[in-house]
């Protein structure tokens, strides 16, 4: 390193250097700025189920000067907006996203169309944009305070409506279940149940089944005599 004299501690501004009064600078970063779009949030205003995108309406207005009057505008609403859900293995956790619901959208660094189309990562840019409102992904989740979730669980992690009737949990303890459950439930492994069971409806069993310790299909009882005598407990 030379050994001339330090640095100064003061160093110039870039205003100075350029020569721009400074309000004029912050001016000229700011209209640069206000056209760079990161992150905003977002309510659905309808889902294609097909292509798995949303039509989006941005949730904070853009004060605009109309006529020289500081004016709050909507934003445009965003169109087939990539739906972004977790996804890997060969899983996924779907939702059934629906008009109103809230989320975010972020915008991406590039253009986006040609990997929207095709996948994979030989995509060149179709159009030279940065951070533009026709490049955001929609990340369903980010809700407002008219929209918290009552009984929000801090024990366990849950998958469940919003009103919490029905959820299925998991914590260290286990995983529990509350609401019905439909359709057929096909159990691999051994089920026990430490609590009563109630079952509306038929019950076929093809294999073997005890209650109380007693085969079901195969045992025979104590005390038979012929005629309208009840015979004795399984034996």
């Amino acid at each position: 390193m030379g050994t001339g004299s330090p640095p100064p501690h003061d160093f110039l501004n870039l205003a100075t250097l350029l020569g721009i009064p400074k309000a004029a600078l912050d001016e000229m970063f700011w209209q640069k700025l206000w056209a760079l779009r990161v992150m905003i949030p977002a309510i659905v205003v309808s889902f294609d189920s097909v292509h798995q995108t949303v039509t989006v309406q941005p949730a904070i207005q853009e004060n605009m000067l109309q006529n020289g009057v500081v004016t709050p505008t909507n934003l445009p609403q965003l169109v087939n907006v990539p739906v972004c859900l977790p996804r890997a293995g060969g899983l996924a956790i779907t939702l059934p996203l629906a008009a109103g619901d809230e989320g975010i959208v972020i915008f991406a660094d590039m253009c986006i169309d040609a990997w929207w189309q095709s996948g994979g990562t030989a995509n060149n840019q179709v159009e030279r944009r940065r951070h533009d409102l026709s490049d955001g992904m929609f990340y369903p989740g980010g809700w407002s305070q008219p929209r918290v979730l009552p009984n929000y669980s801090t024990t366990m992690a849950q998958l469940r409506t919003d009103d919490g009737t029905v959820y299925v949990g998991v914590n260290e303890t286990g995983i529990y279940f509350n609401g019905p459950i439909q359709g057929a439930v096909t159990f691999a492994g051994t089920v026990e149940f430490q609590a009563d069971v109630t079952v509306d409806t038929d019950l076929t069993v093809d294999g073997t089944t005890k209650l109380g310790g007693k085969t079901f299909a195969t045992h025979s009882h104590s005390g038979v005599t012929t005629g309208s005598s009840d015979t004795g407990p399984p034996v």
